[in-house]
């Protein structure tokens, strides 16, 4: 915070928009990378363009995100069971049902729409 109000320019790592920083990923999605901070707020640095493993990684993520994010705000069932199957870590397709019950009843309460 004393870095935006003094306009330090000093250089942290936070989540921004990508705003072009990762070549060939699109400008509106949430990274983690260094960003210059100033008055205007944190300005994404350039980067290299990513390894195609990494960048392989890096969009299966986003898109679960971009499907949790859908399940929560619409109450979207079909999009949290999405995010599970797209997740590397997740479940097996015949698994998912089971899990996403579990999880539903281990955090009853906290899931918003999605608790009905």
């Amino acid at each position: 915070m004393a870095d935006l109000a003094s306009d330090a320019g000093t250089v942290h790592v936070v989540n921004v928009p990508n705003a072009g920083s990762i070549p060939g990923f699109p400008d509106d999605v949430v990274v983690e990378v260094a960003a210059t901070i100033n008055r205007s707020g944190a300005v994404p640095r350039p980067t290299d363009a990513l390894r195609p493993d990494v960048d392989a990684l890096m969009r299966t993520i986003k898109d679960v995100e971009l499907l949790c994010v859908q399940a929560a705000v619409e109450g979207d069932e079909d999009a949290a069971l999405q995010a599970l199957l797209a997740h590397p870590l997740g479940p097996d397709a015949h698994q998912v049902r089971a899990v996403w019950n579990r999880m539903k009843e281990l955090n009853a309460g906290w899931f918003g729409r999605l608790d009905d």
